[in-house]
């Protein structure tokens, strides 16, 4: 299978199961939202996707290889936190291109990419402007 895979996963902290034998197929090119109250799981299960947790039981896949023990930095993942951290000295398109830029992407490569990005929101044209200049809510309609 093509994506991301979770068969069984399961992390419990002592005797407290927090996510408890999850099943979760995700192909390439969906986009998924995880929605439920604080303390649930949802974070927890996100740390172990991207590999800063470890499952304690079942298995974390991607595009077929188990990748439940391999390092955060070998996965090619990521997430963004609820609180966004943002480069507060980078402009808008240089805080996006930022993991382009620490890959050794080449710059116009990170400028197409900057670029669908913002598109792909309604902003472009936002690319040079500091982060610290927030856009009017709400937005205009498209």
């Amino acid at each position: 299978m093509s994506g991301l895979a979770l068969n069984n996963v399961t992390k419990e902290f002592g005797t407290f199961i927090m996510v408890n034998n999850v099943e979760l197929t995700v192909p390439h090119g969906t986009f998924v939202c995880m929605l439920g109250p604080s303390g649930c799981g949802k974070t927890t299960l996100l740390r172990m996707i991207a590999g800063l947790d470890l499952p304690t039981g079942g298995a974390i896949k991607l595009d077929g290889e188990d990748i439940t023990h391999v390092p955060t930095h070998k996965r090619n993942l990521g997430m963004v936190f609820q609180s966004l951290a943002l480069f507060p000295h980078l402009t808008v398109g240089e805080n996006i291109a930022y993991p382009l830029r620490i890959r050794g992407a080449p710059k116009e490569d990170q400028k197409k990419r900057v670029d669908e990005l913002l598109s792909m929101i309604h902003l472009s044209g936002y690319a040079d402007r500091p982060v610290s200049e927030t856009v009017r809510w709400p937005a205009p309609a498209l």
